[in-house]
């Protein structure tokens, strides 16, 4: 739920130019992004793993014993929390850079860990935004459409779609109800 605001706060507010007047690449910056959801989720990968390979250390009658015995265990926790970090982060920093919107961001992602994937399943997400602004009038429309499949049989599948849409307008300010 981090990545929304790391990527998406500088969507929202237009600092992107910004950050690309200077000498910095589309790479770099999207690096800089991954290794500070990566960072994140070390956090809290690597966090519990520590505590208990210390709480069992500190269980044993031998603490410098037991740390002798296990230390080959230190390089495999440390190494599977990064590289599972950097697939969840990875996960996590591309589906949210798709909406400046936090909280499709924030759906899309937990939609992408918790529907299944086979070969049976399939799920679309489709995000629209249009509008337009100027000093007298604005509109906007965003449009969020959810979709998912089963495939039931060779030639047989079933799905459900379904669809959220929200219009605003403002006419010299105030906002009009259509």
């Amino acid at each position: 739920v981090v990545a929304p605001d790391i990527v998406g706060r500088d969507q929202r507010n237009r600092s992107l130019t910004l950050y690309f007047s200077r000498a910095i690449s589309r790479t770099d910056y999207a690096l800089g992004k991954l290794a500070a959801m990566t960072t994140a989720m070390l956090a809290i990968t690597l966090a519990p793993q520590v505590l208990l390979f210390a709480g069992n250390a500190l269980g044993t009658q031998d603490f410098g014993g037991f740390v002798a015995d296990e230390w080959t265990q230190i390089f495999p926790i440390v190494f599977t929390a990064t590289i599972g970090s950097a697939l969840i982060a990875s996960i996590g920093v591309v589906v949210a850079a798709q909406t400046p919107q936090r909280a499709f961001a924030t759906v899309g992602i937990i939609v992408a860990f918790v529907l299944p994937l086979s070969l049976r399943h399939a799920m679309a997400v489709n995000w629209y935004h249009s509008g337009f602004r100027d000093a007298e009038l604005a509109f906007g429309e965003n449009r969020l459409d959810l979709a998912y499949s089963v495939k039931l049989s060779s030639i047989l599948a079933a799905g459900v779609t379904t669809r959220y849409l929200s219009r605003g307008t403002d006419l010299d300010g105030e906002e009009v109800l259509a």
